[in-house]
């Protein structure tokens, strides 16, 4: 067999082992939002099923796996002046 063949064999393996992995997981934590957004991204990226990564976007959406920065609560963070630094005293790189 030509090497190239062999890699081929060797990536649908793996793919095929990942899948596998998280519908063994997801059966355990269907509702976890997180867990389907990776599945997702697992069937976008890998398997380049972009109808069923938009149904398991969906119910991710509706299990709260949503972008993990929109659902930080940031009330308790305050400015403080022009400097650079948050109220907790960490430095926050400026761009430019």
């Amino acid at each position: 067999m030509p090497p190239s063949f062999v890699c081929l064999l060797v990536n649908d393996l793996i793919s095929l082992g990942m899948g596998l992995l998280l519908c063994r997981v997801l059966e355990r934590y269907p509702t976890n939002g997180k867990l389907l957004r990776c599945y997702g991204r697992f069937l976008e990226d890998v398997r380049h099923d972009h109808a069923a990564a938009a149904r398991v976007y969906g119910d991710a959406a509706r299990h709260g796996g949503g972008d993990a920065i929109m659902s930080l609560d940031l009330s308790s963070v305050q400015q403080v002046g022009g400097g650079g630094r948050a109220a907790g005293g960490s430095h926050i790189a400026e761009n430019g």
